[in-house]
């Protein structure tokens, strides 16, 4: 085999061994962590716990803006982390509208959502460029992302929970020219993750009017950034193409 391609190959194992997704040491955001089942996962890691037969006694929701813990604001620099965390906003309610009525306060009766961004590691634009060229990811410049999240209520306390981390590895990820590249693809997977976590046991029946109802709700506080998340996923920025809740609705 021709040098370079051993070179690339030995890149790759090396970025295969050092870009494992690990969970992020309790960053006492939740009420509660002894709920927390082992560490599952492949791509991402994460630790959950969800209380479904007691979901399923609450018809509504408040979901707390995502809050970024300040270790990330710190080495965030111009990296557009706003729109990282209004898509884990956006697509949880997005989902969350099919089982809840989504409240825009905190009510005695209902569920409350909270959400955090715990790390973030950002997208090397130069090593992302390198690896358009070669149609390879080289081991640098690996974003990572890890958050966790909670629902609780005032009449019985934690009832869902999770700690999720995804770090890019080469070959599984395709990186991108936005220095949240990476974190944008693995927040969708977070929000994703926990929604399926927060849906109450059985089935809702809610009609597709009610749904629609609510999710323009969705719209309306986060934006839509529909088009963004596919363009991501090929490399695209997504600040080209998700301007965030105050874009025109």
């Amino acid at each position: 085999y021709p040098e370079y391609l051993k070179n690339i190959g030995l890149c790759i194992m090396l970025g295969l061994l050092s870009a494992c997704s690990t969970i992020p040491e309790d960053k006492g955001s939740l009420s509660n962590y002894t709920n927390l089942d082992k560490t599952s996962g492949v791509a991402s890691k994460f630790k959950s716990f969800s209380d479904k037969e007691k979901l399923k006694n609450y018809n509504s929701i408040y979901i707390a803006p995502t809050i970024i813990d300040q270790k990330v604001l710190d080495k965030v620099g111009d990296a557009r982390i706003d729109l990282v965390a209004n898509l884990i906003d956006r697509t949880i309610c997005m989902n969350l509208a099919k089982s809840y009525e989504i409240l825009g306060a905190q009510s005695d009766n209902a569920l409350s959502m909270k959400l955090y961004i715990t790390d973030f590691e950002p997208t090397g634009r130069a090593a992302s460029t390198i690896s358009s060229a070669i149609l390879v990811r080289v081991p640098i410049g690996l974003g990572m992302l890890s958050a966790e999240g909670e629902i609780t209520a005032n009449d019985a306390g934690q009832l869902m929970a999770i700690q999720w981390s995804h770090k890019a590895a080469p070959v599984l990820t395709t990186g991108g020219l936005s220095k949240i590249s990476d974190a944008y693809v693995f927040a969708s997977e977070f929000a994703n993750k926990t929604s399926k976590l927060a849906q109450p046991e059985g089935d809702r029946n809610n009609q597709d009017d009610i749904i629609k109802l609510r999710q323009k709700f969705c719209i309306d506080n986060y934006g839509k950034g529909t088009a963004a998340m596919g363009l991501s996923q090929i490399g695209a920025p997504p600040e080209m193409f998700d301007k965030g809740k105050d874009a025109p609705k």
